[in-house]
């Protein structure tokens, strides 16, 4: 104890004979230990598994069904079309599902108000249950029919309104006019692997949540990726688009059981033989199922900037 005191009697003494070098030193040391941890944290957050209890239960099923022959490049488009989701899902193989995309829009309760900018999720009514969205008040869409409603998240609940209980509340989405049928309670995947498209998974989760079949009679089209493998008018998704090749939605399955994902490749094998058979799309079979876990490998996002921002704050730190 006294070699302790002594020791520390000499740091006072010379921190007092040159503090400037001294403070550097212990600044350094903090910002490189508060960057480098900083860091980590982030890393690991976005490294992990978010729904760790049925993240090997959800898979991402695409098929090459576009109507013409590939050549060359005949990777499976990574998107898929209103009729491909209706296809695939003619089965009651998964015990949930859902398609989905996001677009923008402008939302306010009057039309003499400034709209807001907001992010939409367009899906279906097992988007909730499959990914653990807590609902705050009020309920979800009873079925997967076109119907005038919202879901908002607290957030976009209370910056409209000042408070969170707004159910049943009328609200103008671009010009139309709709109802809130439910306000999520705060919730953020991440990363938000069920949109892992172009490195979405990054990306904060969406304001609102509309039907998808009215997002497709109200036209909205994809703001994260769309293709069309026809002449099918992308102002007219009501229309054309849920008959052409335009492909925009992302869709997923829940298997539960090993023999649930066999059953489903078998059915995904079987539709495609199918489809070939009455030459519709002439492409090379190529059909994927991939787990939710590998999604983000899988459509190449892994993120390596992010890797290497961490050795760089540990390579500062030492």
């Amino acid at each position: 104890m006294e070699q302790f005191i002594y020791y520390l009697k000499v740091s006072l003494i010379s921190i007092r004979r040159a503090p400037l070098p001294y403070a550097l030193t212990i600044f350094i040391l903090s910002v490189g230990l508060g960057v480098f941890f900083a860091n980590a944290t982030f890393y690991y957050q976005l490294n992990s598994d978010p729904l760790p209890e049925k993240s090997d239960k959800l898979f991402f099923p695409m098929l090459n069904l576009v109507p013409y022959e590939c050549s060359t490049d005949c990777r499976t488009p990574r998107v898929l079309s209103y009729s491909n989701v209706e296809k695939l899902s003619q089965t009651d193989t998964p015990s949930q599902a859902a398609a989905m995309y996001s677009a923008d829009g402008y939302l306010r309760q009057r039309a003499d108000q400034t709209p807001l900018p907001v992010s939409i999720r367009i899906t279906q009514r097992d988007f909730f249950a499959m990914f653990d969205v807590p609902v705050l008040h009020g309920s979800i869409w009873p079925d997967n029919s076109a119907r005038p409603e919202v879901i908002l998240t607290k957030a976009t609940a209370e910056k409209l309104f000042g408070k969170s209980d707004v159910v049943g509340e009328k609200l103008l989405l671009d010009d139309r006019n709709v109802t809130v049928s439910a306000v999520l309670d705060d919730w953020q995947m991440l990363p938000r692997l069920y949109d892992a498209n172009n490195r979405n998974h990054l990306s904060e989760a969406d304001d609102i949540y509309l039907p998808l079949e009215t997002g497709y009679d109200m036209n909205y089209l994809s703001n994260s990726q769309s293709q069309t493998f026809d002449d099918t008018d992308y102002r007219q998704l009501s229309t054309q688009g849920r008959t052409g090749a335009l492909h925009q939605l992302q869709y997923w399955v829940k298997l539960d059981t090993p023999a649930q994902q066999q059953a489903y490749r078998q059915f995904m094998t079987n539709l495609v033989q199918d489809e070939k058979a009455a030459g519709r799309h002439p492409s090379p079979p190529n059909n994927q199922l991939v787990a939710m876990r590998d999604i983000v490998s899988y459509f190449g996002g892994d993120s390596s900037d992010i890797k290497a921002f961490a050795l760089v704050t540990l390579l500062f730190l030492l």
